[in-house]
């Protein structure tokens, strides 16, 4: 039915630095206004700073240690500011807090008592008492050193889940792509943690880089299970245009073959792998785990839970995204402009859009795949797209219970195509327009910024808000 597989997606409806605003006013009217909805609330963090860049990554970040420390207590400031404005301004019902995730960025070469003080402020401004997840990501580079000091240090702050990249297994790729940390040091890293009693351990594994196969992926899955890792995230390599592994690719003759869609769509050989697997559950259309039959909550609240309105994620630093009730927003990805928007406002927020209610019960239909099924009777706008889930459930990518929609294991590797098939034809044009002028400006299409994309080939921006 799908030629090439298409990313998965979070983010709906979406908001465009060229074509939505911010109202603060009708932002903070909104915010006090009392509603009925019966949905949890997560936090995001973003900690945009990282020893090292990525060459594949297009999550805003800055290199520590090119950061001056008054630079970095205006961050953390910022940060508390943002914290107490939405504690001070949302509803009580919005108060109470399922889980907490600082991403990044590399959130674990935060100095502790940086990321104590922010922790502190959550305490003061939000009820923590049902809060069951405190999650982190790192990379393994910052978890190892000083004898896994960090590991323990996390555990004493609280944190009872932490997610890593590792990527890839394999010496060569490893080196290629300038992957940090020492490889043979994972295995005592996940002794740590078990050690610790920090045994919520994520990482995260990507395929579809040109040099590698799926045998060797399958293979990077079993030795991560037998080392305890608790989930793995899968991830296809997403390599955007203009950017500098995109220049690379092209410069070193491997573009054709990577956007090859035989070749990509080899990697399906992963999925019928976790078909013939009992003992491994896929908790989402990229997540798969042996201890785990649910997804972490700050992930499921994220994406709405699975069923209308139930969901709102507050999304706090330099170009994090947030839902609260049937409000989007997307926070600078920039951080002096960041800084100086909390410094006016008391928020980050670059722009932001009220969503209706039709396109907030389209957006769970848009989001159900990411967790594999969906109860029927908590979607509203299920039959408006009824024609197109017939379609799924024709070509066999899609089952229908008396109470549910499932999508069986080996077609998780689809997920992203079956959301955009469900979008609105005004999100759709909306999305087109965007990506157009996302590349006319020379900017990343993930955030709409500068990040990864060559320096010498931008062209000029002068006006644009982000």
């Amino acid at each position: 039915m799908f030629k090439k597989k298409e990313t998965e997606h979070y983010d709906y409806p979406q908001v465009c630095i060229f074509q939505d605003t911010h109202d603060e006013n009708r932002f903070r009217s909104y915010l006090q206004n009392e509603r009925m909805y019966n949905n949890e609330t997560s936090i995001y963090i973003h900690v945009p700073y990282c020893k090292s860049i990525c060459v594949f990554c297009n999550y805003f970040k800055l290199i520590w240690g090119t950061t001056s420390e008054e630079e970095v207590e205006a961050y953390v400031s910022s940060v508390e500011q943002e914290i107490e404005y939405y504690g001070s301004r949302l509803p009580e019902r919005l108060k109470r807090i399922s889980g907490i995730q600082f991403g990044g960025g590399t959130p674990t070469i935060l100095p502790e008592h940086y990321m104590k003080r922010i922790l502190e402020a959550l305490r003061k401004n939000f009820d923590l008492s049902k809060c069951s997840l405190v999650s982190i990501e790192g990379t393994m580079d910052s978890l190892i050193i000083d004898d896994f000091e960090c590991v323990s240090r996390l555990a004493c702050m609280g944190f009872n889940r932490v997610s890593f990249g590792v990527q890839t297994f394999t010496p060569e790729l490893r080196r290629k792509y300038g992957l940090v940390g020492k490889i043979e040091k994972f295995e005592e890293l996940c002794a740590e943690f078990h050690k610790t009693g920090l045994t919520d351990f994520n990482i995260d594994l990507m395929y579809n880089y040109p040099e590698q196969n799926p045998e060797d992926v399958i293979q990077n899955i079993d030795k991560a299970f037998e080392l305890g890792v608790t989930a793995i995230d899968l991830y296809s390599l997403n390599v955007f245009p203009e950017t500098k592994l995109y220049h690379r690719y092209k410069q070193r003759g491997l573009w054709d073959d990577f956007i090859n869609p035989e070749k990509e769509n080899a990697y399906q050989m992963i999925y019928q792998f976790l078909k013939s697997r009992d003992d491994i559950h896929a908790i989402m259309g990229n997540t798969i785990s042996k201890r785990r039959t649910a997804p972490h909550n700050t992930l499921s609240i994220q994406l709405g839970n699975n069923r209308d309105y139930g969901g709102s994620t507050i999304g706090i630093g330099p170009s994090s995204r947030g839902i609260i009730d049937g409000y989007v927003y997307k926070n600078y990805a920039d951080m002096e402009k960041y800084v100086n928007g909390v410094k006016e406002k008391g928020n980050g927020i670059s722009v932001s859009q009220e969503v209706s209610q039709e396109e907030m019960e389209n957006r769970t239909i848009v989001m159900f795949p990411n967790f594999m099924h969906l109860n029927k009777n908590e979607a509203a706008a299920l039959e408006r797209h009824r024609e197109k889930i017939d379609q799924l459930i024709e070509a066999g990518m899609l089952i229908e219970t008396k109470d549910q929609l499932v999508i069986p294991k080996e077609h998780g590797y689809w997920v992203g195509n079956m959301s955009s098939m469900f979008y609105s034809t005004m999100q759709t044009k909306k999305m087109i327009k965007s990506y157009f002028q996302t590349r006319k400006h020379g900017f990343n299409l993930y955030n709409q910024d500068q990040m990864q994309v060559k320096k010498n080939e931008i062209v000029n921006t002068k006006g644009v808000g982000n």
